[in-house]
């Protein structure tokens, strides 16, 4: 305390002080601290305590507003999560329908490759039949016998010429019409990309602008809250100070009388006052219990009223269900869906993240506990958006998938495991059939 007292007093005053502790008996010869002085000085930290809580109570109300725009910000990121799945959805589709559409065509091209020898010869046949029709065989001078059997014969191979020439023609307008399907599949896949990129972006550009809101408010608040502990514990190092001249000037009433009107203020009715020789706790209020700003989620919606209706983690097929063999024989206590390349992951229900980070082969993991001893368990993404103790909603952005090749043990999947209370649960159930609209 000696220390305390030396920095808050000239040296002359710490020094004069400390001998009256030391020597109750010189108290008459040697003058102590000025209770006037020690008076300003606590009011003048007093001051600072009063403006540095007020400045508090600005900042939690700042605190309240930046809260409502991180809310907002989470909405938007479900929302274009949703968007960036869809799109994702379409252009996988696309690319399938555009595979088909080019293996149609070439085995239309071949078909019409070996038939084109035929064709010429059909051609060349109705264009001979053409030139002479069969009404100009009457005039002819060929035996009338002969004319007949040419009739009958043309009259039997006409009908088969034109059949086939049809099937022929229709193969070629039917091979016509898939390259134009194939020049449409294509630019809707370069729209659908282009799409794709400008949801990636928004969904990028609203996490950051989520972290920066996180990030200023955090520090502000840390720094206010280390300044008002600073203050509280000057103001108590003051007050103990005034208590000690108090006890040895005891037998001087008038210096009493003035010494217990400044400690008047400095009884247990005040929030702000400290017992003698004792250390205020640290309120949370005033000093938070992370350097991480998190803001304060409403209260979530029941999981179990939700089945049926989370939103899935990502978009793309199920390569690996619940309850199957795996490729080492065991049977399988999650499901693997196959997104694709840099597909972005979304928490499927409201909750809170109890882990985010590498783990051994598995890639990110991210787990998220829902309340109701529901967990869930995402692994083998390549980098995640969320900290541990983060409040997400259902629909937001946690995590993205990485190229080809780096999931959960080198393999391009998203591994998903649905826990209630320890136990692994089948999850499909309780997804929604991509509807993603939560019951709250």
């Amino acid at each position: 305390m000696r220390t305390a007292i030396g920095s808050k007093l000239p040296p002359s005053a710490a020094a004069l002080l400390l001998v009256a502790l030391a020597f109750p008996g010189a108290h008459a010869a040697e003058p102590l601290p000025d209770p006037e002085q020690l008076d300003e000085n606590l009011k003048k930290v007093e001051r600072a305590l009063d403006e540095g809580s007020a400045r508090k109570r600005d900042l939690d109300k700042l605190a309240d507003s930046v809260e409502q725009e991180l809310q907002r910000l989470r909405q938007a990121l479900v929302l274009a999560a949703e968007a960036t799945q869809q799109r994702e959805a379409e252009l996988t589709a696309v690319e399938t329908k555009l595979a088909d559409l080019q293996a149609e065509r070439e085995k239309s091209a071949a078909s019409l490759a070996g038939k084109k020898l035929q064709l010429t010869r059909v051609s060349g046949a109705l264009r001979r039949l053409a030139a002479r029709p069969p009404l100009a065989m009457i005039a002819s001078p060929a035996d009338p016998l002969d004319t007949v059997h040419t009739a009958m014969l043309l009259g039997s191979v006409v009908p088969d010429l034109q059949s086939e020439a049809a099937r022929l023609s229709g193969e070629i307008a039917r091979h016509a019409a898939v390259e134009r399907e194939i020049r449409g599949e294509q630019e809707r896949l370069a729209a659908a990309g282009a799409a794709l990129a400008g949801e990636r972006a928004r969904v990028a550009a609203l996490l950051e602008a989520k972290q920066a809101a996180r990030s200023s408010m955090a520090k502000e608040r840390s720094a206010v809250a280390e300044r008002l502990s600073e203050l509280a514990a000057s103001a108590r190092d003051l007050r103990e100070l005034m208590q000690r001249v108090e006890q040895h000037r005891a037998e001087s009433d008038s210096a009493r009388k003035r010494l217990n009107s400044i400690v008047g203020a400095d009884q247990p009715s005040n929030e702000s006052a400290v017992a003698p020789g004792s250390v205020p706790a640290p309120s949370s209020a005033t000093v938070p219990g992370t350097t991480e700003f998190v803001a304060r989620l409403p209260e979530g919606p029941d999981i179990a009223r939700n089945k049926g209706n989370l939103t899935y983690p990502a978009a793309g097929r199920i390569s690996q269900r619940f309850g199957a063999p795996n490729a080492l024989g065991l049977t399988e206590r999650g499901i693997v869906i196959s997104p694709r390349e840099q597909a972005q992951v979304v928490a499927p229900f409201d909750g809170k993240v109890v882990y985010a980070g590498p783990f051994r082969g598995y890639g990110q993991i991210v787990m998220i506990e829902h309340g109701g001893g529901y967990l869930t368990l995402m692994a083998g993404m390549s980098s995640v958006d969320v900290q541990v103790g983060q409040g997400v909603l259902a629909g937001e952005p946690v995590a993205r998938m990485g190229p080809a090749g780096t999931g959960a043990d080198g393999t391009d999947g998203l591994y998903v495991e649905f826990r209630h209370n320890g136990a692994p649960i089948n999850p499909l159930p309780w997804w929604s059939a991509r509807t993603n609209k939560v019951r709250r």
